[in-house]
């Protein structure tokens, strides 16, 4: 990268001219430099009227310090905001970020959006509940397991997958995913099961 990390209004530049891999270069530029006057920045972006520059602010907000995360309480109501942008890239975005934040306080917002027109925004929020082990979560997941997109559907199982304990709910979902036409759903739902039974599917599930 040829533009000093704490040059924050040439990284913004750069970022919004150059190419996705340039971009993505500075966004995990960014997220690693959660500094005020990089929140600040992005929270302008957030509320600017070109989409591209509104997806950055998502984008950079949605891991800003990783782990650390100092913004995490001035974060969340911009991400929550940003799940009903108008530009589904966007509104996407704001799905998968708080995915990366794990806060219970989004399921209600992201479950706003388990119908959403666009397979884009559903892939996006499907996100938001893997790793959630609350029942209202568990059951989005559930929905979304039975989505029309595969890539939705994928995700679900895998969220699915990794709950510490499915209810019968979710093991139910993971089930009558283990014969999905998408190979990779399938793939999924077969490791899921496989891991919670500790044995490995010796037939197809439903036979004798």
């Amino acid at each position: 990268m040829t533009t000093p990390v704490d040059d924050v209004p040439g990284l913004l530049l750069r970022a919004l001219a150059g190419d996705d891999d340039a971009r993505w270069e500075v966004v995990v530029a960014l997220q690693r430099r959660p500094t005020p006057e990089v929140f600040s920045a992005m929270a302008a972006l957030c509320a600017s009227p070109e989409a591209p520059r509104r997806l950055l602010g998502v984008d950079v907000l949605g891991q800003l310090g990783v782990d650390a995360r100092p913004f995490r309480e001035e974060a969340l109501p911009l991400l929550l905001a940003a799940l009903d942008d108008p530009d589904p890239t966007v509104a996407a975005a704001a799905g998968i970020a708080l995915g990366h934040h794990q806060d219970p306080r989004a399921i209600g917002a992201l479950r706003a959006h388990l119908a959403h027109p666009s397979a884009e925004v559903r892939a996006g929020i499907v996100h938001g509940f893997v790793g959630l082990e609350a029942p209202e979560a568990v059951a989005a997941l559930v929905t979304l397991s039975q989505d029309v997109d595969p890539g939705v559907r994928d995700w679900a199982v895998f969220g699915l997958g990794c709950l510490a304990d499915p209810s019968r709910d979710a093991r139910d979902a993971l089930l009558a995913r283990v014969d999905d036409p998408d190979p990779d759903v399938k793939a999924e739902a077969r490791a899921a099961v496989a891991a919670w039974t500790r044995a490995p599917l010796s037939r197809p599930l439903g036979e004798a």
